[in-house]
């Protein structure tokens, strides 16, 4: 590679564009960052929803009617409820909420590579897709927690959750463990995300080159 190889002008000139190209391609995985989020908030409203209201039917149909005493008990704790003020959110409500903790959990700067510096031994395939998986895998990671949120709602909901086959606790939180696939919205925008990380690690490498070789 002639790369460093040039006049001083040359150089300076080479080092702009290579500045140019990468923020060029950070702004594109930040656009992808954002695309991947909103599909998530979608993917994990919708599942969460389907799956508290998939066990909510299940449950009536297993109690049936419920007896006068329980019925007389539970309509005297919203009295209770009304006069203290109190206000126990609907399904609809905490369900609407999802997106904004989606938003909290996913919008960090740990799970978004093009956020940060990058250091890196060179460019060689085995690191790139060391990379990779490990973006990921965190993802992933998130993903399973945040589906916790169901658990959660059910156990709100005083539903009885078999902890040991589809939800084990992690950080004192639910955390989804049977078999996960993204959304297809999910899988094309993370599919172009990491794409994009091959050129960025190979312009960030090159810039680096020419300004040791810039220094000589």
């Amino acid at each position: 590679m002639e790369t460093g190889s040039g006049t001083p002008d040359e150089s300076k000139e080479r080092i702009n564009d290579l500045n140019r190209q990468i923020k060029q391609t950070r702004e594109k995985m930040e656009l992808e960052t954002r695309t991947f989020i909103e599909a998530a908030k979608a993917f994990t409203s919708e599942w969460i929803r389907r799956e508290v209201e998939r066990t909510e039917v299940s449950k009536n149909g297993i109690e049936g009617k419920k007896d006068n005493r329980e019925e007389k008990t539970y309509g005297e704790e919203n009295p209770q409820q009304e006069k203290s003020g109190e206000h126990e959110p609907d399904l609809a409500e905490q369900i609407a909420r999802i997106p904004l903790v989606v938003e909290e959990y996913l919008n960090r700067d740990e799970y978004w590579i093009h956020r940060n510096e990058l250091f890196h031994p060179g460019i060689a395939p085995d690191y790139l897709e060391f990379k990779k998986e490990k973006t990921r895998k965190q993802l992933t990671t998130c993903i399973r927690m945040l589906l916790g949120c169901a658990a959660e709602l059910l156990s709100n909901r005083e539903y009885a959750l078999p902890e040991s086959k589809i939800w084990v606790r992690e950080r004192e939180r639910r955390k989804y463990v049977c078999i996960l696939r993204f959304s297809e919205e999910m899988e094309a925008s993370l599919t172009r995300y990491l794409s994009m990380l091959e050129k960025l690690y190979s312009l960030d490498y090159e810039l680096k080159f020419c300004k040791r070789k810039s220094r000589t």
